[in-house]
């Protein structure tokens, strides 16, 4: 990253940032050259200006003036012909450390992501982009809809929209490479630049490629799913990157008036002296984690009866298709559990995931039972008292919309408190399917349940 120590107006910054841009798009799109990473141009407070690297159509655009500002949610109509790539140029305002803003372009085909910006991967400040796009760099001929505007506690200003109007205009590489194999090639080298902000940041994680941070945008709102599904992705504040570490969601230090009344730390695949924990299932994109989180729980419950690790793996399909309680776009713990309680559920060996998506027989001698379940209020202690006394605790993670099996705490000396989840994400994510969260429970848990 380029730095420049800017002393004089305002008004020379911008100034000097559309040079800079201007100078880069020129060096990138000259008769003849390779299409090249372009710039995002970020002024702090204290005056820094940071040249960033980002990317711009490869081919010809046609502008679309917009000059308008966004401090909320909004949808903006395009009058635009068919495309073959978009680009946008304006100015967002990163004020806090949940600050989020997302453009997408909605055309027939589905949702693409134009633009995003959160401070893990954006720095907080002033940032000036010019042309630029990311999943819509170049594309297929598409009809545009509307853009779909996201922000929240931050502002954008929408200078422009750019756009390809011919696949003749395509940059010949393109052209020939591909538009496919192209964009694949692309968005992991975008990946790489949001794994490496993310990585200097020091926030405590370590990102990396894993197999989430490959999707796309449609298949990334798959991630997530307790609760009705969301209309746009929440901010995941790159957590699809996640591959180690303590992911944060704020200072937090324990609040317990009795702390020696409970262990400093548990965890149901150590405390035991053996690991009672199933492996982490992959939902891939079914946004099921309602039923996930609690099949894993109910497996841990089967251990802990049994007292070892039995390899008894029961079956999320019968929740999603025969419970009521949801489907592939979203659903309810509860109501996972009470299918459970009432009906029984079959192992995975005899309602195993098929095309047909329905409901059907399953193995009735074999099914599994529990005997009922409690809402939690989230308070930590009682968290705590129900992951040690009873085991299965199933959460949800307010700020995403998703429910994962909580199997363990740490409580450092200074009062510091990480939750352990297993996620059903695979195990190419994370820590092997695994993630350590520092939260307070009551403000960013939510439908927390101890199944008995």
């Amino acid at each position: 990253m380029v730095e420049h120590k800017i002393f004089s107006l305002p008004h020379f910054i911008l100034v000097l940032a559309l040079f800079l841009l201007a100078s880069g798009l020129y060096l990138a799109f000259r008769p003849g050259a390779e299409p090249s990473i372009t710039g995002q141009l970020v002024l702090d407070s204290s005056g820094t200006a940071s040249l960033l690297p980002m990317f711009s159509p490869f081919g010809d655009t046609e502008d679309y003036l917009i000059e308008k500002t966004f401090r909320e949610n909004a949808i903006m109509p395009l009058s635009l012909p068919g495309i073959f790539g978009l680009s946008i140029t304006g100015k967002a305002d990163i004020s806090s450390e949940d600050s989020l803003i997302r453009v997408t372009l909605v055309t027939e085909h589905g949702e693409f992501l134009v633009y995003e910006a959160y401070p893990n991967i954006a720095a907080k400040g002033s940032l000036i982009f010019s042309n630029i796009c990311e999943e819509t760099c170049a594309m297929g001929r598409a009809s545009p809809s509307h853009l779909s505007i996201q922000v929240e506690n931050a502002e954008l200003t929408l200078e422009k929209v750019h756009y390809i109007g011919s696949a003749q205009n395509l940059n010949v590489r393109v052209r020939a490479q591909g538009i496919s194999s192209f964009m694949k090639e692309l968005k992991h080298r975008q990946d790489d630049y949001k794994i490496s902000r993310i990585n200097r940041n020091n926030l405590g994680w370590a990102a990396s490629h894993t197999s989430k941070s490959s999707l796309w945008y449609e298949e990334k709102k798959s991630l997530f799913g307790q609760g009705n599904m969301p209309v746009s992705l929440p901010n995941t504040r790159g957590i699809e990157y996640y591959s180690g570490g303590v992911f944060s969601f704020g200072e937090y230090e324990s609040s317990l008036v009795e702390p020696d009344r409970l262990p400093s730390s548990w965890d149901w695949r150590f405390s035991k002296g053996y690991n009672l924990i199933t492996p982490p299932k992959d939902q891939g994109t079914c946004a099921a984690s309602w039923a996930y989180s609690v099949v894993s729980a109910a497996e841990l419950l089967y251990n802990i009866k049994a007292e070892r690790r039995t390899g008894m793996l029961l079956s999320v399909d019968e929740l999603v298709t025969c419970s009521g309680s949801g489907s592939c776009e979203g659903g309810f713990s509860f109501g996972a559990i009470n299918y459970i309680r009432s009906k029984g559920i079959s192992p995975e060996t005899c309602f195993a995931e098929t095309e047909e998506d329905k409901c059907r027989l399953g193995c009735l001698e074999e099914k599994q039972w529990v005997s009922g379940y409690s809402k939690l209020r989230e308070h930590e202690f009682l968290i705590k008292q129900a992951l040690v006394e009873k085991g299965p605790v199933v959460a949800g993670l307010k700020d995403f919309g998703h429910s994962m099996h909580l199997i363990g705490y740490e409580t450092e000396e200074d009062g510091t408190v990480t939750w352990a989840f297993k996620n059903s994400w695979g195990t190419g994510w994370g820590e092997e399917g695994f993630i350590r969260i520092k939260a307070n429970p009551e403000e960013k848990f939510f439908e927390t349940y101890v199944i008995e």
